[in-house]
């Protein structure tokens, strides 16, 4: 490469310094010249040029190969020589020469790099009033990476440094696939949607927003409908539906909303290049419809119209109960349950619903009609016990006292009157009383109704079935049913195989203070425990025969531990005071404490193994509606909770991971 100002030298002869007479004889006798050249070296330093080339006086070194290759070594050039230019220069050192034919080294140039490339296929105008729509594998950007070149050397041997080439960071969003070729790198849109981007000096970010907008509970989808795409593609039905898909909407679409808004917005004209219709509703889940659960309504007059059986459970308090009828009278009627309808989301989700609670009646001396209405098929009186109904005759006694003594019954008892402390009334049947039981007992094979309460602490009351009572105050209640108490349970011993419920109708005024309760399953009081901190014991999860072969195996494990004693003392005196049997006689007590001791091991695994069994089935809790207050000790599981400050409406829950008892406040 030749260059405006060219370095340039001229080869001369050598000279000695001579003596006037010398020179003045050289000059009558010269001698020869070499060959002379001028070497040029190019700005860039990357190329040398010969120039000015004389030739050799006769006699003189003629133009070569080692003379200029001399020079070259000289001036520290070490790139490789061009040999075919200096031989063709040689044979014709007179001819006139272009660069391309005077360049006599060539050093290597270097490569530059190239820096990297990113392109945008999105119209700005888009961009920027927020509506660069896609359609699924639209090439959104393509990048070309950076090429880093390589150094090159100048015909000094010095290394030609080249900077690599600058690389473009780039960092896709939600929507944005990556699909490399050969040369480029693309960036490829993966459903419809909004392009997003932003760019900075240091990054280029790209994303994808779906419009699509599913509300909470997926039971509707809305989207933003655009017209066309930056393509100028028009956007259709089934790219809608492609994009809900996407976003695992698959039900309900609304095919005639979505074709509306497309035409719609393919005819407005404003300022934005694509025109939108926003927050079109574009698919609708279908809403369940919830059971109805069977009723048993009774209606025999003013006192129990509409009186609602739910649960199994009923107000014995208000509805004038036992109730008489007569042959034909119409005792209530029978609403069958109605299924519900699952309904469905947007995301094809099916939305259950409950099974709706059937009843089934045990029916004696009634029938239900075609219309299912409740017929009695015989004078008497109307005893219910859950779902149980029967038209029977009843013993109906005014009162209960020496006149008329202790009452056995095979039918159902009615109390009208008073009952005298230390009576006994006993029944096959139902026993209903109108006022209080004070230190009396009361037995019955079905469902026991006391209007009033128990009082006393010789008061006992049995039944395998249900107990209805206002109130308990110092007494003992066992039930293997529904335990359901009107008002307060007051430092007496309750306990029922099932569940308890205190305060129902009276809430306000009830509360569960003092004494003991056990409830198999569930026990329901408004509040627990009183103010003036009274020891008040509940266990839950327990039944009453449970925890009677527990107690069994405590006793069996007592006595065992006692005769070991015992043992242990026996054979400590003949120790320190032998007879002549005291060998045989420790012989055979070893024998016996080894026997003791096996079995007081079989009875702890008994007892253990009974104790795994009662944590395996469904834990019971304890219910509180408005105040649990200190004194308070709960066993859920034989695990111990005590209520150490007044806490207010929750729940006392077993916690199977922890194996411990916790309050959980509403």
């Amino acid at each position: 490469m030749m260059t405006d100002k060219p370095n340039t030298e001229k080869i001369e002869p050598d000279n000695h310094l001579r003596t006037d007479k010398e020179h003045s004889a050289e000059e009558k006798n010269p001698e020869p010249a070499s060959a002379g050249f001028k070497l040029q070296v190019s700005d860039d330093q990357l190329s040398v040029y010969i120039r000015d080339i004389t030739p050799a006086s006769d006699g003189g070194d003629a133009l070569s190969i080692e003379m200029i290759a001399a020079r070259l070594k000289s001036k520290k050039i070490s790139a490789p020589v061009n040999k075919e230019n200096i031989e063709a220069i040689i044979e014709a050192p007179g001819n006139t020469l272009s660069d391309e034919q005077a360049c006599i080294v060539q050093g290597k140039p270097p490569v530059e790099s190239q820096d990297a490339i990113f392109t945008l296929n999105i119209p700005e105008k888009y961009l920027n009033h927020n509506c660069a729509v896609v359609l699924p594998d639209d090439v959104v950007a393509t990048y070309r990476e950076a090429i880093n070149g390589t150094p090159g050397k100048n015909v000094y041997g010095k290394v030609i440094k080249v900077s690599p080439g600058k690389k473009v960071k780039i960092q896709t969003g939600a929507g944005i696939k990556i699909t490399k070729n050969q040369k480029d790198v693309d960036y490829i849109a993966t459903n419809l949607g909004v392009i997003d981007y932003e760019h900075t000096e240091r990054i280029e970010k790209i994303s994808l927003s779906s419009s699509v907008n599913i509300a909470e509970g997926n039971m509707q989808a809305c989207m933003d409908i655009y017209a066309k795409t930056v393509n100028d593609v028009e956007i259709t039905t089934e790219n809608i539906i492609e994009e809900l898909n996407r976003n695992k909407v698959s039900f309900g679409f609304d095919e005639v909303s979505i074709q509306t808004a497309l035409s719609k917005a393919l005819n407005i004209t404003g300022q934005h290049p694509v025109s939108c219709v926003s927050d079109v509703v574009v698919a609708n889940g279908l809403e369940s419809e919830p059971c109805k659960d069977a009723k048993l309504i009774i209606s025999l007059d003013k006192n129990t119209i509409g009186a609602e059986i739910h649960g199994g459970y009923i107000d014995y308090h208000e509805q004038g109960y036992p109730w008489n009828v007569s042959e034909g009278d119409r005792a209530g009627y029978l609403l069958k349950a109605k299924p519900g309808v699952e309904g469905k989301t947007v995301r094809g989700v099916a939305i259950k619903v409950k099974k709706p609670r059937e009843i089934k009646l045990k029916l004696q001396g009634l029938h239900i009609d075609e219309k299912g209405r409740l017929v009695a098929d015989m004078d008497g009186a109307l005893i219910v016990s859950n779902f149980t109904l029967k038209v029977i005759d009843l013993l109906v006694i005014d009162k209960v006292d020496y006149e008329k003594g202790n009452i056995n019954s095979n039918i159902p008892v009615h109390v009208k009157g008073s009952i005298r402390p230390g009576f006994i009334i006993e029944s096959d049947d139902s026993v209903i009383i109108e006022y209080n039981v004070e230190d009396s007992t009361i037995r019955a094979e079905g469902d026991i109704v006391i209007k009033g309460g128990i009082r006393g602490v010789k008061s006992r009351v049995y039944s395998p079935s249900n107990i209805n009572v206002g109130f308990i105050e110092n007494a003992k209640v066992f039930v293997n049913g529904v335990l359901t108490v009107t008002g307060s349970i007051l430092n007496s011993t309750v306990a029922s195989n099932d569940t308890i419920r205190v305060g129902v109708g009276n809430p306000k005024h009830s509360m569960v203070a003092g004494g003991e309760i056990t409830a198999n399953n569930h026990l329901e009081v408004s509040e627990l425990g009183s103010d003036g901190f009274v020891k008040t014991v509940v266990h839950i999860g327990v039944a009453q025969e449970e925890r009677r072969k527990i107690r069994l195996i405590d006793d069996d494990i007592e006595k065992n531990i006692l005769n070991l004693k015992k043992v242990d003392q026996l054979e400590t005196r003949h120790r320190i005071m032998p007879v002549k049997e005291t060998k045989d006689i420790i012989f055979k007590l070893q024998i016996t404490r080894k026997a003791l001791v096996d079995t007081k091991q079989k009875l702890e695994e008994k007892k253990l193994k009974l104790i795994e069994e009662i944590k395996d089935k469904n834990v019971g809790n304890v219910r509180v509606n408005k105040f649990t207050y200190p004194g308070v000790i709960i066993f859920i599981q034989d695990k111990r909770y005590k209520v150490s400050k007044k806490l207010e409406a929750g729940s006392f829950v077993y916690d199977r991971k922890s194996d411990k008892v916790r309050f959980i406040k509403d």
